[in-house]
């Protein structure tokens, strides 16, 4: 072979070996812009549903926050009106550890804010008629359907509420510091809460504080209207020749034009039933406490127990 032809065979091996080392590199880099391309995409989605998240998270703050803010107000200003002081200590917890939720599936909850500070677990979860419990799971559609105004949730420290524009600030106040009571309880002094008479203790030393708070708040006419009441009830037991340790009564009386003179006309027959609600426990926890012959703390256990099974709040 001559050299001219030997050059060129070696020229020709050399580009056919450029090509195919540039035909192997542009194909990696291919590949890789590929994969970068891909990558960046979904970390751009990611990115964008991240920002739609936080997006719905701020808006079901925004949407959460006044209905907080209002049954807090609500709260302080039943515990200012009593000077009651474990209604004070529950505000006190109440304010520096409650935080905002939402509801969430199969019973939890999605954390909306948490004040500064916090050191127990303490969440206020508002129920919205745009949650959908029904969708939520067996937990969140059973409290649904017992229409509370509110309820704690021991185990995860949770104060649900609902009802909220169809109650006045007192009764809003009112329950908030019941379930405040309970929940600065648990986490303060923890107790068997499945304990079916821990939990009835739990209940006792709650409606107790309650019941002087509706005391202090309405006034002498409240105490006046207990006392018709607890004659009420004895008349009761008396006409109906019923003992009191077989069975408490559940009939409530109807004294919805007394409740409004004295906390203000109530917004919907909700508030109404709830207020007559606070007197009719108060009357037979009072009537155990002061005109009942017997084992008087046993008998208080007994009613309130039988209270909450009737409720569907404890099983048998």
């Amino acid at each position: 072979m001559s050299k001219k032809r030997k050059k060129q065979h070696q020229v020709t091996k050399t580009t056919k070996k450029t090509s195919y080392r540039n035909t192997v590199i542009f194909i990696i880099c291919l590949v890789l812009a590929t994969v970068a391309v891909i990558w960046y995409m979904g970390y751009a989605k990611e990115q964008k549903q991240k920002e739609f998240n936080q997006q719905m998270l701020e808006s079901a703050r925004r949407q959460r926050e006044p209905i907080k803010d209002d049954w807090m107000k609500a709260a302080e200003l039943v515990a200012s009106r009593s000077q009651n002081a474990q209604a004070k200590e529950v505000m006190n917890f109440l304010t520096k550890n409650l935080g905002l939720a939402r509801p969430y599936p199969n019973g939890g909850i999605q954390l909306l804010d948490v004040p500064d500070g916090a050191q127990y677990k303490a969440f206020f979860c508002p129920i919205l008629p745009s949650d959908l419990l029904s969708k939520m799971g067996e937990i969140w559609q059973r409290w649904n359907s017992m229409s509370s105004g509110g309820m704690t949730d021991y185990e995860n420290g949770i104060i649900t509420v609902g009802m909220g524009d169809s109650l006045g600030q007192i009764t809003k106040g009112i329950i908030l510091l019941h379930e405040g009571n309970h929940l600065r309880q648990s986490q303060l002094f923890p107790f068997n809460h499945h304990d079916n008479a821990k939990y009835t203790e739990e209940e006792i030393r709650v409606y107790k504080t309650q019941h002087e708070i509706l005391a202090a708040v309405g006034g002498e006419l409240y105490e006046q209207l207990l006392v018709k009441e607890m004659d009420r009830i004895g008349k009761y037991l008396t006409d109906s020749n019923v003992v009191l340790e077989d069975k408490v009564p559940f009939l409530r009386h109807e004294y919805y034009t007394e409740l409004n003179a004295i906390f203000g006309p109530s917004k919907s027959l909700y508030e109404r039933d709830a207020l007559q609600t606070f007197l009719y426990t108060n009357g037979v926890m009072k009537y155990i406490e002061t005109r009942y012959v017997g084992d008087k703390e046993a008998m208080a256990h007994s009613f309130i127990y039988s209270f909450y099974v009737h409720a569907d709040l404890l099983k048998q």
